[in-house]
């Protein structure tokens, strides 16, 4: 159920509080709205409570994320770089300016996505979709870049899986049970 708005007139002089309902996962709230001296008007809204896997989801988001960001950050240190695997090394190293411009969009808009959602704001999804854009094109450069290195499968399953975290993000909060909540 997405968010919904609802207008109730009321045809008494009754004063009439704010009300707040809670029933099923569900919120409903009255809120006085005078329009005449002899009618009063309710704007009623309806919006889900978020479910246990909804923040589930989110919390992971942001954790896989943070991640991200910090795998980046180590990245353009040099002495912190020179500690990481040789494949590791030969990807970074061969990234084209405007692909690491991706990737720094990929995590830090993963982090910013998750958070979001978590703030249960629609401006997620359009997020986490750049983001995944950001992903996508992170791991086919990886992927032209390694083909047979020494340590080329640790790097297809890391990139690999943030891809699968990304695309599962984005699924998710345009689902359902994701659109009911955010807005």
């Amino acid at each position: 159920m997405e968010l919904q708005a609802v207008r109730i007139v009321l045809q008494t002089s009754m004063e009439l509080q704010a009300v707040i309902v809670i029933s099923g996962g569900y919120r409903i709230m009255l809120c006085p709205m005078p329009l005449h001296s002899n009618q009063k008007e309710f704007l009623m809204i309806v919006s889900s409570k978020p479910s246990v896997k909804f923040w589930a989801v989110g919390v992971f988001g942001l954790i896989w994320s943070l991640m991200g960001c910090y795998n980046y950050l180590m990245q353009i240190n040099p002495e912190a770089l020179a500690q990481f695997p040789e494949a590791y090394q030969i990807v970074i190293n061969s990234r084209p300016s405007w692909v690491t411009v991706l990737l720094v969009i990929a995590v830090f808009g993963g982090a910013l996505g998750s958070a979001l959602m978590l703030m249960r704001s629609a401006v997620a999804r359009p997020v986490l979709m750049v983001s995944l854009v950001g992903v996508v094109v992170t791991f086919g450069q990886a992927i032209l870049e390694i083909r047979s290195a020494p340590g080329a499968g640790l790097i297809v399953m890391g990139t690999g899986m943030s891809l699968l975290v990304s695309s599962y993000l984005v699924w998710f909060t345009h689902r359902k049970d994701g659109r009911e909540v955010l807005h």
